[in-house]
């Protein structure tokens, strides 16, 4: 995908040729209709993702579509929200300390 988004998505603000110069040769390939692979879950790797948030007026934010109740005095700041994907626990941090800590129901979840 990074070898086709180099080769024939070139954005043109940078000076390079635009996508209509890149190879004529290349045929755009699909799934089939019957493909249903990609609605099964996928394995989730142990380790963290780290989200930056900024907590609405009402003191929330919202991670892979789950909803966090941070606390209003925290309104409009920025914070670190970190998944920990072995123990499915997200730690809310803000400038360093440690503001809340929360179990992620999001595990069997369907997104689709």
């Amino acid at each position: 995908m990074m070898e086709t988004c180099f080769h024939e998505h070139i954005h043109p603000n940078l000076n390079f040729p635009n996508h209509g110069s890149g190879p004529k040769n290349l045929a755009v390939r699909t799934l089939p209709h019957n493909f249903r692979r990609h609605l099964q879950p996928l394995p989730v790797a142990v380790g963290h993702v780290t989200f930056t948030r900024r907590v609405r007026t009402l003191g929330r934010i919202t991670i892979l579509g789950v909803r966090f109740k941070v606390g209003k005095r925290l309104a409009h700041q920025y914070v670190s929200a970190t998944l920990y994907t072995r123990t499915m626990i997200v730690k809310i941090h803000s400038h360093g300390q440690l503001i809340k800590q929360f179990d992620f129901s999001f595990v069997g979840k369907r997104l689709l």
